[in-house]
């Protein structure tokens, strides 16, 4: 997994990803899970650590998120 992958299946990450320039990584699926293991996601002071926009039911997990303009992001999502 690289900074900036779009994901849409399970993922458990194997190593930190560091001096992400944009987003961390996006998840681009329903019901899919981002298991970090206890790495880190690392930014560069912009983008997102994890970007979620218009999908459901998702889990982040294990995470240490830093620096990066936002730590997760929802995008546009109802609460029903």
């Amino acid at each position: 997994l690289a900074c900036g992958d779009n994901i849409v299946n399970d993922t458990t990450l194997t190593s930190d990803l560091l001096g992400c320039s944009g987003n961390g990584v996006n998840m681009g699926a329903d019901n899919i899970v981002l298991d970090c293991n206890g790495y880190t996601l690392t930014g560069s002071g912009s983008g997102v650590g994890v970007y979620l926009n218009s999908v459901n039911g998702n889990t982040v997990k294990n995470c240490n998120i830093q620096n990066f303009y936002r730590g997760i992001h929802l995008g546009d999502f109802r609460i029903n």
